[in-house]
């Protein structure tokens, strides 16, 4: 049997349960911050399958800090079981979860399934992934996002952890997805840096 693309098992369980989410792997993202993240974990990757968690400092990770979290897999399933390790500042006014408790401690079953689905994609894909989506959290499900997800080893080098960097808006979801889709065609597009920085704008002000 082929293997799924990449984000293929997270968008047919959106599909199927109606969520206003979509994974992908794109070369670029639409938030231009994720770029320096992107660079820092290739770089940091190296010659191996994937960078270990250690090497991803806070000092490395400054200019994100506030909007990254970071996840590790203690038991696998469908989906697996993840602890919430870390949490910025920005990241838990939308996504509540302190560093210890389980995903489906802080969060409620739905949501809580969502993100564990994501993260299990991420597990399987073994490379950044994205993911476009409305944010389903209390007093927050007006929200957009995008979200870099980056899959991470720990200092045996086995898979187990994902750190997620996002970027919200208060755009509503189908003009965000809109938006964003804009973006990726016009990122493909020779002379596109002008145009893909006024997409940007659109989202991002």
């Amino acid at each position: 049997m082929a293997q799924a693309a990449p984000g293929e098992v997270y968008n047919a369980h959106a599909l199927r349960l109606g969520w206003d989410a979509r994974c992908d792997a794109p070369r670029t993202f639409a938030w231009p911050g994720f770029a320096a993240l992107l660079s820092l974990w290739q770089e940091l990757r190296g010659n191996a399958v994937l960078p270990r968690r250690s090497a991803l400092t806070a000092r490395r990770l400054k200019s994100v800090l506030p909007d990254i979290a970071l996840y590790e897999r203690i038991a696998q399933g469908s989906p697996g079981t993840w602890r919430v390790r870390l949490v910025g500042t920005e990241f838990a006014k939308v996504y509540d979860g302190a560093a210890g408790q389980l995903l489906g401690e802080c969060l409620t079953p739905g949501p809580a399934f969502r993100f564990q689905t994501g993260l299990d994609e991420v597990m399987t894909a073994g490379r950044p992934l994205r993911f476009i989506a409305r944010c389903d959290c209390v007093d927050r499900n007006f929200l957009s996002g995008e979200f870099c997800a980056l899959p991470l080893a720990d200092d045996l080098d086995q898979p187990v952890m994902v750190l997620l960097c996002a970027r919200f808006s208060g755009v509503l979801f189908e003009d965000f997805l809109a938006t964003v889709s804009a973006s990726d065609r016009q990122a493909k597009s020779p002379d596109s840096a002008a145009r893909v920085s006024d997409a940007s704008t659109a989202i991002w002000p």
